[in-house]
């Protein structure tokens, strides 16, 4: 089966076997109906949405749980989230219009900025190493989660896409 994300139609879930689609929209408790981005976790589809914050949806009994993120730096809430992404340790991170990199502190259950200093993020990737690597409109940053160092490299471009291959080699989309 497959979640289908659209802009300005809300979501849509498509049923292969049976070749039916079911819609989920503003009507049905999303925040908005702009989808650019969708994560799934064990139980929970997580969607961003344009001017609507990030949404939780429980996939068994479609309950929806709206969060906006607030970020304490600006003292700014912020709606429009370009993108969500769940790594390996099962953390939720997200990015919004503005560019701020939050992720969904595990103790707290609550989104937080995760360093003021990245911004700009345009797409996450995590290695093979459990580092995650960020694209902006100017660099490559490779985040070491566990010691939260930082390491930057300027490539010129909007970065798109990060993907690592099976002989750990990475390709950048820009």
């Amino acid at each position: 089966n497959l979640w289908i994300g659209t802009d300005g139609a809300g979501l849509r879930f498509w049923n292969r076997a049976k070749n039916t689609f079911t819609k989920f929209t503003e009507n049905d408790g999303l925040s908005s109906n702009f989808i650019p981005g969708i994560v799934l976790d064990d139980t929970y589809l997580w969607v961003a949405t344009w001017d609507g914050g990030l949404n939780k949806i429980n996939t068994l009994n479609r309950k929806v749980e709206h969060y906006n993120l607030y970020n304490p730096v600006t003292k700014h809430e912020e709606r429009s989230i370009w993108f969500v992404f769940k790594d390996s340790k099962n953390i939720i991170w997200s990015a919004t219009k503005e560019g701020t990199l939050y992720y969904r502190n595990p103790l707290t259950k609550k989104f937080e900025v995760f360093n003021s200093g990245i911004s700009g993020v345009l797409c996450i990737s995590e290695s093979s190493d459990g580092h995650l690597w960020v694209g902006n409109y100017t660099d490559l940053i490779e985040i070491n989660t566990v010691t939260k160092k930082i390491n930057r490299t300027k490539i010129g471009y909007p970065i798109r896409c990060i993907l690592e291959d099976k002989k750990s080699n990475f390709w950048i989309g820009t």
